[in-house]
């Protein structure tokens, strides 16, 4: 290849490219002290902690405004022939360098071409993770409106393979199937003349202030669009939300069973969000004053509940999966423990035990934080 192997796409100066590439900010880059849980039970181990407290960056905010690119395979982005990274949509050089290497990619001309004018994307890397869709996607929408953008007169890149939830979530917000532009990632590529690409809101597990805004702006849109939903006074105010329906068991608790029955002789509901449609499970989360569970994507609809609602995650003591519920906590005000069960720090499926007794105090320290 000649010329460039990639552009990378940063905020600043010069790398705002002329005639390719244009930027709008929101919130600029800045360093901040990771906030240490209220409490963690069943050790924090060394080579753990480090990753924890390592996240002091976080990262910038705005809109990209790119000309004539083509787009493919989840969100990648060409110009001029040229790979486009961009860490702040989470297409690194690192990892569209891997879609090249394992054949995830391939030469523009083995497409079919869809020519379009204008059109956004929200979806990059990880669509088919229900948590990223709460934390990652559905938050630009508030960076696309803050920066002066019509929500409703957008046209979007949706893939063909979106997942049902997904395809849920934007009607549930007002948004229409005639502004939905669907392609094959695996057979289309969609040669783009004007191309709007709102940033995450967040880097590692450390979130931007500006997501609180994000989170008030989509339980404004569920309201104004979802109609009503089904009353939340049956959980409760202390919830437990299991991963036991959750159909992804990369990441599983031994003792879920005994653990969930802990819970509710403590009084807390066992929440399946999975059982609920979105508004639902939104409601849920909203009355909710105590949130525990399994860390995982469920976990993270706590985005929805109050400053000073408390959070307790069980989870391994691998570096997967990242402690994203922390920083979702720090920047809504929602105290949060941690309660740990041994596990291999580099493993990404494990299986981890937590102590009941660990558990049982968890559950008493939780009192206290209410």
């Amino acid at each position: 290849m000649s010329g460039p192997d990639f552009f990378e796409l940063l905020p600043s100066p010069p790398h705002s490219i002329q005639d390719f590439a244009t930027w709008t900010s929101l919130e600029t880059y800045k360093r901040s002290l990771p906030l240490a849980p209220n409490f963690i039970l069943g050790g924090f181990p060394p080579d753990l902690a480090r990753a924890y407290y390592s996240h002091t960056h976080g990262t910038d905010v705005g809109v990209f405004t790119l000309n004539n690119v083509t787009v493919t395979e989840r969100g990648f982005i060409r110009h001029a022939g040229v790979p486009v990274a961009c860490n702040y949509t989470h297409m690194s050089i690192p990892f569209c360098r891997s879609l090249l290497d394992d054949g995830s990619i391939h030469a523009e001309d083995d497409y079919h071409r869809i020519t379009v004018e204008t059109a956004t994307i929200l979806l990059t890397v990880g669509y088919d993770v229900y948590g990223h869709w709460l934390v990652d996607f559905l938050p630009k929408l508030h960076i696309l409106a803050k920066t002066g953008y019509d929500i409703f007169k957008l046209k979007y890149l949706i893939p063909t393979d979106i997942m049902p939830y997904g395809l849920k979530w934007l009607h549930l917000l007002g948004l229409s199937d005639e502004q939905f532009i669907r392609y094959d990632p695996r057979k289309d590529i969609v040669a783009v003349e004007q191309l709007i690409l709102p940033t995450v809101t967040r880097t590692g597990h450390r979130e931007m202030d500006i997501f609180p805004e994000c989170a008030n702006f989509l339980k404004t849109l569920l309201d104004q669009n979802a109609g009503p939903t089904l009353a939340a006074e049956e959980c409760g105010e202390r919830i437990f939300v299991s991963r036991a329906r959750a159909g992804r068991d990369g990441r599983a608790l031994t003792n879920r069973a005994e653990i969930e029955a802990i819970a509710a002789a403590h009084g807390f509901y066992i929440f399946h969000p999975e059982i609920l449609d979105i508004a639902q499970q939104v409601a849920v989360f909203r009355s909710a004053r105590q949130i525990v569970g399994e860390y995982g994507s469920g976990m993270h609809g706590s985005m929805f509940s109050s400053p000073g609602t408390t959070v307790c995650l069980l989870r391994g003591t691998a570096y997967h999966p990242g402690f994203l519920q922390s920083g979702l906590c720090q920047v809504l005000q929602q105290p949060c423990g941690y309660v740990f069960g041994a596990a291999p720090i580099d493993a990404l499926n494990y299986d981890f035990t937590v102590d009941p007794e660990d558990f049982h105090a968890a559950l008493e320290l939780l009192r206290l934080m209410r």
